[in-house]
């Protein structure tokens, strides 16, 4: 999962025991609104393990959700024309920051959270985010909460890197717009 412009791209697998012994398999999402999205899924290469032959049935899935829309995306696997809700795994190269156990992030106005049962992606504004059942009404407080974890995990270097990151993306961004990026010496 990655952010890709203002979408949000999701590429993944359903994974589950006896996959092989049901009939049709679809993955979809449900909108705020009550409608549905239909995500095509196929069985993909990582159904076979070490083998040539086939050790089990994974299906694959690729698929953008666009992420300026304030939008709530609940996911369910239809099997045997039976809806059930799905249970998120996330890599931990996600844009979620898993190492500090942070189901947000921040993208300029926007905030995305994500729940893993059942797994639920939802767009916020900054000013409606619940965190810990209390309102944020910035993305500060988010921003803040994070560095508490940050500092609680001893990850302390992040946390100089992005000081530092602060003091020098101005600089940055002047030497971008004038075509030139040469650290140390003038252009």
């Amino acid at each position: 999962m990655k952010r890709q412009g203002n979408k949000l791209q999701i590429v993944g697998y359903i994974k589950a025991p006896l996959l092989s012994q049901v009939g049709r398999i679809e993955l979809g999402i449900s909108l705020s609104d009550g409608s549905k999205l239909n995500i095509p899924v196929e069985l993909g290469p990582s159904s076979h393990y070490k083998s040539h032959e086939r050790t089990a049935s994974f299906y694959e899935f690729d698929f953008d959700l666009p992420i300026d829309v304030v939008e709530s995306y609940q996911f369910y696997l239809k099997l045997n024309e039976r809806n059930h809700l799905l249970v998120g795994y996330m890599e931990d190269d996600v844009i979620f920051k898993k190492y500090l156990e942070s189901k947000f992030v921040l993208l300029g106005s926007k905030v995305i959270s994500y729940e893993k049962k059942p797994m639920k992606i939802k767009v916020m504004e900054t000013k409606h985010v619940p965190l810990n059942s209390k309102e944020v009404t910035t993305g500060k407080k988010i921003s803040n909460r994070q560095k508490e974890l940050i500092s609680k995990k001893g990850m302390n270097s992040l946390l100089k890197f992005k000081a530092v990151q602060k003091w020098i993306h101005p600089f940055l961004k002047k030497q971008k717009k004038s075509g030139c990026i040469m650290i140390g010496k003038a252009c």
